[in-house]
C-alpha cells in the first residue's frame, strides 16, 4: 500500500494492492514523508475504501466544518 498523502499523523491517503484509493486510520501512519510505502500492517486500525470515481481528498472536502467541529467537541 502506498501512502500519498497525510491527513495528519494518524490518518492518511493511500493507494491499495487493487489501485484504489483509500482512507487508512492507524497510529503513525501518516507521519511519515509522503509519498511511502506503508510496509508495517499491523500499524493499521481501519481501511475505508471510497466509492467508484470519488477521490477521498474530494470526499473530506465535501463534509461540513460543522460536523469536524461537533465531533471535536463531543469527544472532548
Amino acid at each position: 500500500m502506498k501512502v500519498i498523502k497525510k491527513v495528519n499523523n494518524n490518518v492518511a491517503i493511500a493507494i491499495n494492492d487493487k489501485n484504489e484509493e483509500v482512507f487508512v486510520v492507524g497510529k503513525g501512519v501518516g507521519f511519515l514523508k509522503t509519498p511511502y510505502e506503508l510496509t508495517e500492517t499491523d500499524l493499521v486500525e481501519k481501511i475505508f475504501v471510497a466509492p467508484k470515481n470519488i477521490r477521498m481528498y474530494d470526499l473530506l472536502n465535501s463534509i461540513p466544518i460543522e460536523i469536524y467541529i461537533w465531533q471535536r467537541r463531543s469527544s472532548s
